[in-house]
């Protein structure tokens, strides 16, 4: 039995309908991953642990188009750390010569160029205000430059407004020898120069070098004192992409990837991963990858297909012919056009299932979706409701629930829980507030004028008495 909204949409005058394009079989329900690649999550203070007094040598740069200051730590001074310690680990960055090798390395330790686009564009949409997320996730981090240049930029304007910075990469070894490194010099350059020598100085070394930053245990808490003080909360995400990978993050409000759709592997599954995890993205490449297959236009093209509702904004940037691409599940297609292909008789493929990570925890969600995305969730819904009911997930039967019965709209109660309450206590602390103020006004004053004195009041009605006064109709002229 099929399920309904019971939401009136009339169609487009003059359109007919179309037979819909059958979706491309899941690139996520079909990867293979080994169990030494499943993805799995490390405490910040794990990897923190791993830098106790190491030096970081880093060096500024600014990018070539928006000319942003960025910091990244250099290649030779992770090398130098990873032959410094005595570890069983592969020594990838020392090892490997080579950008890419497939499910071994994915070139993290290097930082490439439309990682830098990625940090201009996010410094126009924060001096845009269109950035006020919750939860970020970089998809393929490596040295992590945008949600560095994010951080720093919460830091340096003293919002405290709870925030997620998730990041992941395939290699642990990437996460703890470039990512949080670079989010350390990040936070590091926000500090007053005397707080940042005097937790970067030892009493055996004193000097203090403008390239590079000594990770004291003082330097190391008072990094995670900052995090918490300044509501951040940083999460670390290793190994492979995948359902597990997407159950594992969850769903997040913005999502940021940079040269990742750079083989035809790669690119359906950044895709399907846009669109099952993210309300918006933003994914940096270039236009063409020479040699491996991935281009700007294929993945345009994938993202269409699985997800034709969602708005797409495509900017070139640099000579080198990059691009700069905007998703949204915002989608522009009148409401009439869906529902003429809904009504037509043409026989439509199966609407793709709606992924947990999109629909779960919807209750809590619900409010801070912009109408936009409310109105398009809504509308996928209705097409899954078109199928027996028996073949939704439960996570699609309790979102329809909510949005068909659920306390939003003209169903949310005028008083939430607690505020009569905070009505009572409001008002019994203000009468208190004005007999306080009352007291301290009385007693602030000055003293009473001896006219109101009771002896001067007693004089005074006999003064009155003896001269006949009459309150009524004045003095009386008998002697």
């Amino acid at each position: 039995m099929g399920f309904t909204f019971g939401f009136n949409v009339s169609d487009d005058e003059g359109e007919a309908p179309t037979p819909a394009t059958p979706p491309p079989p899941s690139a996520l329900s079909s990867l293979s991953i080994a169990p030494e690649n499943m993805p799995q999550e490390h405490s910040l203070d794990s990897v923190l642990d791993t830098l106790k007094d190491v030096k970081l040598t880093f060096d500024n740069y600014t990018t070539p188009v928006g000319k942003t200051l960025v910091y990244r730590r250099e290649l030779f001074d992770v090398r130098h750390q990873v032959m410094c310690e005595d570890s069983e680990e592969p020594l990838l960055v020392v090892n490997n010569d080579r950008d890419l090798e497939k499910n071994v390395y994915e070139g993290g330790f290097k930082s490439w160029e439309c990682s830098y686009d990625a940090v201009d564009k996010l410094r126009e949409l924060l001096d845009k205000d269109s950035l006020n997320h919750r939860s970020f996730l970089e998809f393929g981090c490596g040295t992590s430059l945008p949600t560095c240049y994010l951080l720093r930029h919460k830091l340096e304007s003293h919002n405290t407004d709870p925030v997620t910075y998730i990041l992941s990469d395939f290699n642990y070894q990437v996460l703890r020898l470039v990512t949080v490194p670079n989010l350390l010099i990040h936070w590091a350059s926000t500090l007053p120069v005397d707080q940042l020598v005097a937790l970067t100085s030892l009493e055996e070394r004193p000097l203090y070098n403008n390239d590079e930053l000594l990770c004291t245990p003082a330097l190391l808490q008072a990094f995670t004192i900052a995090m918490k003080a300044s509501g951040i909360t940083l999460r670390l995400v290793s190994g492979s992409w995948g359902p597990q990978f997407n159950q594992l993050v969850g769903p997040v409000e913005f999502l940021i990837s940079s040269e990742t759709i750079y083989s035809l592997d790669t690119l359906p599954v950044v895709a399907e991963s846009v669109v099952e995890l993210a309300d918006h993205a933003l994914v940096a490449a270039k236009n063409i990858y020479f040699g491996v297959g991935g281009s700007v236009i294929e993945f345009l093209n994938y993202l269409k297909r699985i997800h034709p509702l969602g708005t797409v904004d495509v900017e070139e940037v640099g000579e080198l012919k990059r691009s700069l691409i905007m998703y949204s599940r915002m989608f522009r297609q009148t409401l009439q056009r869906i529902a003429v292909r809904s009504q037509s008789t043409v026989t439509k493929a199966a609407p793709r299932p709606l992924s947990n990570a999109h629909v779960s925890n919807l209750e809590g969600r619900w409010g801070s979706l912009p109408k936009e995305d409310q109105t398009a969730l809504i509308e996928e819904l209705k097409t899954r409701m078109e199928l027996p009911w028996s073949e939704l997930s439960v996570a699609e039967k309790k979102a329809a629930y909510y949005i068909s019965f659920g306390e939003w709209g003209p169903r949310k109660p005028l008083h939430g829980p607690g505020d009569a309450s905070k009505v009572f206590w409001g008002v019994v602390g203000g009468i208190a507030a004005s007999v306080v103020v009352f007291a301290g006004i009385r007693s602030l004053g000055a003293k009473q004028p001896h006219t109101l004195e009771r002896n001067w009041q007693e004089a005074s009605d006999e003064y009155l008495k003896s001269k006949n006064a009459n309150p009524f109709t004045g003095y009386s002229q008998i002697q």
